[in-house]
């Protein structure tokens, strides 16, 4: 018990450290910061996803007894939302330049909610609110995120970029439509970070109890094929009947699920990205210092020198990352001539054959079968064509930071530890092509089939009416697919661009910070008061997690 103790302490204390060092960016900080919250209370992030109007907000409010969060039956949740315990109901209002804002719960709506704050243009980064449900005592944090697939892109992306902090993963499903493409899609994103995850199907009072029986089997089935066999909890709830008197809903099986990860898996769970946090920026700190050091001990006619030579590196770093990141847009781009144009010809050119085999009663569903089945194969192929690309501009930025280390240490004579390996955390970005109905833009045609011109020339008349329709059909459904496919394409590299983007500009910022805070002591014979300052507490951080495990067991 006291190893245990002292080794989470231990950790704690340089993550503690760690958010309060000077000399490390902003953006760091705050991220040591939030690792020490999540650590210090043992808390676990457990984030409700899925599609929009899939009910998960709520299911949140169910959950929790209360109508905490708005809800709607148009998108509702604009910004992520996290419900923490607290005594005392209340919320907070984090926005992108870190301005909190305190509000009453009442108040969500005007900053949650696609109708008090359309397109986010507030600027909200998040929500925390505050609620003493028994069910968050424990350290749970309910995550209600915005749904994806809506017309509201920024939706998607803001719950694609929450999905790092994601300890626990509760995707809801709605019966009506249960595990679509897209939520397919959803799981497998998840699946790379989260370390548990299950299924909620909601809605299960719309279904009889033979039906219901069908959605669970359909749906168990899909998932253990996505997930190679491993078997993943599926709950049948209803967040409507949870609201009746003596019904739960099929919560009480969802609450039970996550009290047991909270009692046997949170210190894993939390520990292991903790430890992973603490090790790159105290090694980053580690950096700045002795760059720093040498820095200020240099003589003054040098020092001049050696801080131009700094700089060059440094805008050479720059460079090198704009011009990767120029070759990689360049290369994500040849995949619309490549790829994405060929395959749409090829649907243009047989799905005309397609529709026409069919009735008029069959033509709609056909067009509905082609679009996933057109999306899941290019999905694949783009994936497969942008693995070289990407990991060439892993590779060739990896390269460029090295060598700008190398150059930073030797402008002031001082040999530096080699910088984090930006390739390290991430993995080639799903493809993942989203389509939204359009009433009325395809099918159209066979709606409007004039039946009622008799003989031989009305029946030739149709023949070529379905004709046209059905290459107009095809054309504007491929149309559809090659935009959606593009913009798919794009979001990838621009999320992957901006994850590597963030690496090297925190080292560049580190270490400039450095050197600028040497110039005033250069050629001094005793180090400044903030460096011995700064070498202390990087010391102590060190001492302080050189107690805990080097690394956590996997989950």
């Amino acid at each position: 018990m006291g190893t245990h103790t002292m080794t989470r302490d231990g950790l704690l204390s340089g993550l503690r450290g760690l958010a309060e060092l000077d000399l490390l960016p902003v953006d760091q900080r705050r991220l040591a910061a939030e690792a020490a919250d999540k650590l210090a209370d043992s808390v676990v992030y457990v984030a409700v996803i899925g599609e929009f109007k899939r009910g998960k907000s709520s299911l949140i409010n169910a959950l929790l007894g209360d109508e905490v969060l708005p809800t709607g039956v148009t998108p509702v949740t604009a910004a992520p939302t996290l419900v923490r315990f607290g005594k005392v109901p209340r919320a907070t209002v984090r926005l992108s330049d870190d301005t909190e804002i305190p509000i009453g719960v009442a108040e969500l709506s005007d900053y949650i909610t696609e109708t008090g704050n359309p397109g986010n243009r507030r600027g909200v980064r998040e929500v925390v609110v505050e609620h003493p449900s028994p069910l968050l005592g424990p350290g749970i944090v309910l995550a209600d995120t915005p749904g994806t697939g809506s017309v509201h892109a920024h939706n998607t992306e803001s719950t694609a970029a929450f999905l790092p902090r994601v300890d626990v993963a509760l995707l809801v499903l709605s019966v009506t439509a249960p595990l679509s493409e897209a939520e397919a899609h959803l799981l497998t994103a998840v699946g790379e970070t989260a370390a548990r995850a299950a299924i909620c199907l909601n809605k299960v009072d719309l279904l009889s109890p033979e039906e219901l029986t069908e959605s669970l089997g359909f749906v168990t089935a899909q998932i253990d094929a996505l997930t190679g066999g491993i078997r993943m909890p599926v709950f049948p709830v209803s967040a409507r009947a949870a609201a009746s008197p003596g019904d739960d809903g099929g919560l009480g099986a969802v609450r039970r699920f996550l009290s047991d990860v909270i009692v046997h898996e949170r210190e894993q769970v939390v520990g292991a990205r903790a430890r992973k946090v603490a090790d790159g920026l105290v090694n980053l700190a580690d950096a700045a210092i002795r760059l720093e050091r040498a820095a200020s001990s240099r003589p003054v006619e040098e020092a001049g020198t050696a801080r131009a030579a700094f700089a060059t590196a440094q805008a050479a770093l720059e460079t090198d990352a704009g011009e990767a990141v120029t070759l990689l847009l360049a290369a994500c781009r040849r995949t619309e001539t490549e790829v994405i144009e060929p395959r749409a010809q090829e649907l243009r050119d047989s799905l005309p054959q397609i529709l026409l085999r069919g009735s008029d009663a069959e033509w709609e569903p056909a067009l509905d079968r082609a679009a996933p089945r057109w999306a899941r194969k290019v999905e694949t192929e783009l994936s497969g064509s942008l693995a070289d690309p990407l990991t060439r501009h892993a590779d060739r930025l990896q390269e460029r930071l090295e060598r700008f280390v190398q150059s930073a240490g030797a402008a002031f004579g001082v040999k530096l530890p080699p910088p984090p390996d930006v390739r390290q955390d991430l993995s080639i970005p799903p493809i993942r092509i989203e389509t939204v109905e359009e009433p009325g833009a395809v099918a159209m045609g066979v709606r409007q089939l004039r039946q009622h011109v008799p003989g031989a020339l009305g029946q030739r008349w149709r023949k070529r009416d379905r004709q046209k329709r059905a290459a107009e059909d095809a054309d504007r459904l491929a149309g559809r697919l090659r935009y959606a496919s593009v913009q798919a394409v794009d979001a990838a590299a621009r999320a992957w661009a901006r994850d590597i983007d963030s690496g090297w500009r925190s080292l560049s910022e580190s270490l400039g910070s450095a050197v600028v805070r040497a110039e005033q002591a250069a050629g001094s014979s005793t180090e400044s008061t903030y460096l011995i300052d700064m070498s202390a507490q990087v010391a102590a951080i060190r001492e302080a997690l050189s107690e805990t495990p080097g690394q956590a067991e996997p989950s």
